[in-house]
């Protein structure tokens, strides 16, 4: 897996020197330097994708950073439920893959099942991300996927038992996916997106770079949401639902 650690460095803490940058803290790893080519890339590795660390995948999946940590570890009886593609920080379609399993969870699906799932759907698919795909449904404490052979619906938790044809509505119609099938966006509510091309993926006011966390800090702070409103060029019910949405997350920690 390609090196992203150095794209954590704090820019304050680069010092250009003939072509080299000299880290002076990295975050999870023993200090030493690195070229800026192998820095740029690192970066080019993480451009588009997002970037999550546990803390801020359990508080937009709204479950706590043990459970998280709970789905990305194996046990005696299955492997891990998600394996994070960024070493120890999740991508994009990592938080897509996070938040169907938060949901098969919250139907009562066991996470032996889902792990079962999650290997069919992948030597289905062949896919390595196959929950943040667009063939996948969720129905009642079954786990469905949609095989590409034939276009039958399987309960995939049980191994492609109890086929049905059909078509099952997807459980988080706020996705939506780019020509490949996979998840591209995410919209939680109207009026926030979190997109992975757009601040690493950080929850945003929709269509904007504005972040959500950013206008808490700022109302948090004192500031009037009319004025940061009027400063930055918002609309003033977004800056009220971003505000609110923030609230409901830290509320849900």
């Amino acid at each position: 897996m390609p090196a992203v650690l150095p794209l954590l460095l704090r820019s304050e803490e680069l010092g250009h020197d003939s072509g080299v940058l000299t880290q002076t803290t990295l975050v999870g790893s023993p200090r030493h330097a690195v070229t800026a080519a192998a820095y740029r890339a690192s970066m080019a590795v993480l451009i588009g994708r997002g970037m999550y660390d546990v803390v801020e995948a359990a508080r937009l999946v709204r479950m706590s950073p043990g459970t998280i940590e709970s789905w990305v570890r194996p046990t005696k009886t299955r492997p891990a439920l998600i394996e994070p593609e960024l070493g120890d920080y999740f991508s994009f379609l990592d938080l897509v893959s996070l938040l169907v399993v938060a949901e098969l969870r919250r139907r009562g699906v066991k996470p032996n099942d889902i792990a079962r799932g999650v290997q069919y759907l992948g030597q289905e698919m062949g896919l390595e991300r196959p929950l943040a795909h667009r063939d996948f449904a969720t129905v009642g404490a079954a786990f469905w996927g949609r095989r590409w052979t034939d276009d039958l619906w399987v309960d995939v938790g049980r191994g492609g038992q109890m086929g049905l044809l059909g078509t099952f509505e997807q459980s988080l119609q706020p996705i939506e996916f780019d020509a490949q099938d996979m998840a591209a966006l995410w919209r939680p509510i109207d009026r926030i997106w979190v997109n992975p091309e757009v601040q690493a993926g950080s929850p945003c006011i929709d269509r904007t770079r504005f972040e959500t966390r950013q206008v808490l800090e700022l109302v948090d702070g004192g500031t009037d949401p009319a004025d940061i409103a009027w400063q930055f060029l918002l609309e003033y019910d977004d800056v009220l639902t971003a505000r609110d949405w923030e609230r409901s997350l830290t509320r849900a920690a």
